[in-house]
């Protein structure tokens, strides 16, 4: 790819940048062009470059959706999918999923039926207006009659929301009896269960546990029951009980290990960061350093459809196990420049604002084992 760039009224060269493309095609497999996300479409009357399959199609120039966008639409084409399946229909699945996690949000999923082809185009759309504010992934998949995935494709968008974030949630409709929170009747066990699970919670799910673990009447009781099976089954419908039990015992892990004479473990930075993105690859512990307050660095090989994560916890009161998070690399982590500045300061205050290297600091290795985990 080249481009080239000149001012029509000035007879310099102007300036020339160029770029090497490997294109990869497998003709052997089913093939997806990039997902395009779609402002509008309509039937073609001519031939135009943003005509697609007799349909003219208007671009999305972003992919950040804010609150007054209430549709996400989009158009992608699969590939011979003819020489891999030669006569037999297949399934095309279509859904938006947590960034974070992958997992499909049942409110969003979508199928349709194809007959093999040389090329096939999937153009649809979601209702988004209820969509909370958060990442997430459209992913279109194609899968055989017995429902086997034989291959997908994914693109990346970003949702403001504030209207779904702050509605109120409705748990009229929910049903606890034969469920797994029917034998929970105690009220400070249901508010500790329900704050355990805000680390995976959504912005109207934190206000809500924010709002309902402050109350202690008796009536709550119910409530909480509702909605705490009602968070599991809204992301497993077929196993909520199930993924409750497992995360009971990564929360027993983190109260463990991060808790505090006045904090359970699941309410610290570390133990949100676990039960959010499970536990790291590589953690490096440093009690003591002649300038630095306690500090640990966590390192995740892939975490958040992110490759290499990193966080640096520290501890400022020397006293507790309340580890803070100073910096990160993950996206929608806290991001600090001066992350060295402010963990080197045990001993000697820096308050230039603009200062992001502390220089060599006597003893510190915290910026080589932040770039070499181990």
């Amino acid at each position: 790819m080249e481009i080239n760039i000149r001012d029509v009224n000035n007879k310099g060269n102007g300036f020339s940048g160029s770029q090497k493309i490997d294109v990869y095609f497998d003709s052997g497999k089913i093939q997806w062009s990039t997902i395009e996300l779609v402002e509008s479409y309509k039937p073609a009357t001519q031939e135009s470059n943003f005509t697609k399959s007799g349909i003219d199609i208007i671009p999305n120039v972003t992919d950040y959706y804010p609150d007054h966008v209430g549709s996400l639409k989009f158009y992608t084409e699969v590939y011979h999918s003819d020489s891999v399946l030669k006569s037999e229909k297949f399934l095309i699945k279509y859904y938006i999923a947590q960034y974070e996690t992958n997992q499909p949000l049942p409110q969003y999923i979508g199928f349709i039926r194809q007959n093999p082809a040389p090329v096939g185009i999937v153009l649809r759309e979601f209702n988004i207006e209820k969509l909370a504010s958060g990442n997430y992934l459209l992913v279109v998949e194609a899968r055989d009659r017995s429902n086997n995935l034989l291959s997908f494709t994914s693109s990346f968008f970003q949702r403001s929301n504030v209207a779904a974030d702050t509605a109120q949630i409705d748990l009229d409709e929910v049903i606890t009896q034969m469920t797994f929170v029917e034998k929970y009747n105690n009220i400070d066990t249901l508010q500790d269960y329900v704050r355990s699970i805000r680390p995976l919670a959504d912005r109207g799910e934190e206000s809500f546990i924010d709002q309902q673990t402050k109350r202690k009447a008796e009536p709550e009781v119910d409530v909480l029951k509702k909605f705490l099976y009602h968070f599991w089954a809204k992301r497993y419908p077929l196993s909520a009980g199930v993924e409750w039990a497992k995360y009971q015992k990564e929360v027993e892990k983190v109260n463990a290990s991060f808790g505090t004479s006045i904090r359970q473990g699941y309410d610290t930075d570390r133990g949100r960061v676990y039960l959010k993105y499970g536990p790291p690859n590589n953690r490096i512990e440093v009690p003591s350093e002649p300038n630095s307050y306690p500090y640990e660095i966590w390192h995740y090989f892939k975490i958040a459809n992110q490759t290499d994560g990193r966080f640096v916890f520290y501890n400022d009161d020397l006293i507790t196990n309340d580890f803070t998070l100073l910096h990160s690399t993950v996206f929608g982590e806290i991001q600090n420049e001066r992350w060295e500045m402010i963990l080197q300061s045990r001993n000697t205050p820096m308050n230039d604002l603009d200062q992001t290297d502390p220089g060599n600091t006597y003893g510190s290795r915290a910026r080589y084992y932040f770039n070499n985990p181990r």
